[in-house]
């Protein structure tokens, strides 16, 4: 419970590092350019608009459905994403919903994994379509795959990102078992973990 509570309070100090950092500059600048002697309105409103769709973002990421199976929670965030990003996600669970029967702590992990990387892919790959896709394997195995078409990323272990320091500690927490297989044609993320019989 102690190591969930630190990742959560470092989950939150990042969005309020976003806020601040992010939609804060773009609103700053939004106003200075107001500002001038002969003021730039177009430039403007394209720096309010992308303010806009940054709170629209975060405010995504922090709801909450602590109730519902993972796979229904799962396909809801692909949902959310699709709303305001450019990149199509698509979701199928092809384990039929064995994924819902893993023991709680290990289903909000994964979602919380799966939220991370769909955040870095939308941030970083440049990709134009990513497919999020749950498995059971023959050695009775869940897999949880996030396969984007962008520019790829460098080592996961080299990666020095908040986000993802937080993805292994949550991988850790439940035992899971991380695989990235990265290129320049695209990254393909892979969450195991022992299914329930």
């Amino acid at each position: 419970k102690e190591s969930m509570e630190e990742v959560r309070k470092i989950e939150v100090a990042a969005i309020g590092r976003n806020l601040h950092d992010n939609v804060g500059n773009i609103l700053a600048s939004a106003l200075g350019y107001l500002s001038l002697k002969s003021p730039n309105t177009h430039l403007s409103q394209h720096l309010v608009k992308e303010a806009i769709n940054e709170i629209r973002f975060l405010s995504h990421n922090l709801v909450k459905d602590e109730d519902l199976p993972l796979s229904v929670k799962l396909e809801a965030l692909i949902g959310r994403f699709n709303d305001f990003s450019n990149i199509l996600f698509l979701f199928e669970d092809f384990s039929v919903g064995k994924i819902n029967q893993l023991e709680k702590t290990s289903q909000q992990n994964i979602y919380m994994i799966t939220q991370e990387v769909l955040t870095n892919i939308i941030k970083h790959s440049k990709a134009t379509e990513t497919f999020v896709q749950i498995f059971e394997r023959e050695n009775a195995t869940i897999q949880l795959t996030i396969e984007d078409d962008g520019i790829g990323m460098q080592s996961f272990a080299e990666s020095g990102g908040i986000g993802l320091k937080n993805i292994t500690k949550r991988a850790n927490l439940s035992n899971l078992k991380l695989t990235v297989d990265s290129t320049p044609a695209g990254t393909n993320f892979i969450i195991e973990t022992p299914s329930i019989s």
